[in-house]
Formats: structure tokens, sequence, C-alpha cells
């Protein structure tokens, strides 16, 4: 996650979003606003602080609200602590795109969707499954052009995954006192 403002913007710090409008994607949207929610519980930044709190509805949309000025800042995705790994230099139409924003903030890495398989399979056939997932990151890793699968799953590959690196995840549920369904 990352919050973005224009770089012409005076908005040096997250506390200077007091009284500022913001664009997030929408309430269920990890990266999009839920990471940024919880940093902004740790800085004491609610609410009712900005002027204006939008939800757009996509990544691209909020890039839009903030190339037109319709926001302040925004909160998106990005796949890194860079700004060209970001949704704002995927989706914003401006010339330079990386040169036209600043990050106020970027999270700690977010653990992506999972292929996961239920733990009455798992405990019945765990060799199959061991053999799948490896199949799937070795089919990937032997593809020599990975943009289709980038398209598709948002990410150039797998890697193993356990269910400890989804704590992070859980520990902004717990944060935030969401209600999972």
């Amino acid at each position: 996650a990352m919050i973005l403002v224009k770089k012409s913007s005076s908005i040096r710090s997250l506390k200077q979003l007091k009284g500022k409008k913001l664009a997030f994607v929408d309430e269920k949207s990890t990266s999009g606003y839920l990471y940024p929610l919880v940093h902004f519980k740790k800085i004491k930044l609610e609410s009712k602080d900005f002027k204006a709190v939008e939800f757009s509805g996509s990544h691209s949309e909020s890039v839009e609200l903030l190339d037109h000025g319709a926001v302040d800042a925004i909160a998106v995705f990005s796949n890194g602590k860079a700004i060209r790994q970001s949704a704002y230099v995927k989706y914003s139409k401006v010339k330079n795109p990386e040169d036209n924003v600043r990050a106020l903030w970027t999270s700690s890495p977010i653990p992506n969707d999972p292929f996961c398989v239920r733990q009455d399979f798992y405990d019945q056939y765990p060799k199959l499954t061991h053999e799948l997932m490896f199949a799937l990151i070795d089919i990937v890793d032997k593809l020599k052009d990975k943009k289709e699968i980038q398209d598709f799953v948002g990410a150039k590959g797998f890697v193993p995954a356990t269910t400890r690196q989804y704590d992070p995840v859980r520990e902004m549920v717990k944060e935030l006192n969401l209600k999972l369904e």
C-alpha cells in the first residue's frame, strides 16, 4: 500500500493530511484502504480529521481523481517501495507519471492472494497437495514471457507460503475489529 500526493503539493507528511481530501479504493481493499487505515490509527489520524474521504471504487479511479485535482492524496497498491511499482504509474495517463507524485507512506509487504486447499483435503492428500503446489510454481517459472500470468494473477510467479505469512493480515483484522464473513 502507498499513500501518494502530487509532487507539486505542499503536503510532506501524513499529519499534513488533516483538513485535506483523500480517496481510498473501497472499504474492503487491503492496500487501498485497510492497511492505510491501520497506520492512520497508529498515528492517531481519524476520518473526522480529513475534509473529505471518498471511495473511488478502483485503483485506476483513485489515480484519476488525484490527476484531476479532485483529491489531495490517494491510497493505492504498490508492489514495492518504488513509485514505479505503484498503481499510479500503472494507471495514470500523465506524461512521466513516476515524476508526478510523491509517496508519503508505504506499508510493509501485504501477502498476495493464496491458492488454498481445505485442511481435510490436505490431511487426506498431503503428497498430492505438495506436488500440485510445486507443479504450479515450476510451470510459471519455466514461462519465457510472464506477462500473461502477471496480468492474470497480478504476480510474476508463485512461491510456497505458510499460514504464518498471513499473520499481518490477521493483525489488521484484529486491529480494525473487522467481522469476517
